[in-house]
């Protein structure tokens, strides 16, 4: 897995599952990378990605049920570690 890769799967823990909105979570890195990232991620098989007709053609992506709790424990590790670091953002 690539140095920045986990920052890409967080959308997914989140129940993010469109382009856009996963876009915007991130703080909008250009569309190019994004897909790159997502295409990435769904070769590793950390992803799946299923076509969906609403009023057009959508993709949606969502964390192979796999990796979703082993994620999860990491993400609540990282979280408690900044949650304990006197230089976390918003630390009193």
């Amino acid at each position: 897995m690539g140095k920045f890769t986990f920052i890409y799967l967080l959308p997914f823990l989140h129940q993010y599952d469109r382009f856009q909105s996963i876009l915007e979570l991130l703080g909008k890195p250009s569309p190019r990378i994004l897909s790159t990232k997502l295409k990435d991620l769904y070769e590793m098989e950390l992803i799946k990605k299923e076509i969906k007709e609403e009023p057009r053609l959508v993709y949606t992506y969502k964390m192979n049920e796999t990796y979703r709790s082993s994620m999860a424990l990491i993400w609540k590790e990282i979280s408690e570690i900044e949650g304990n670091n006197p230089t976390a953002k918003g630390y009193q």
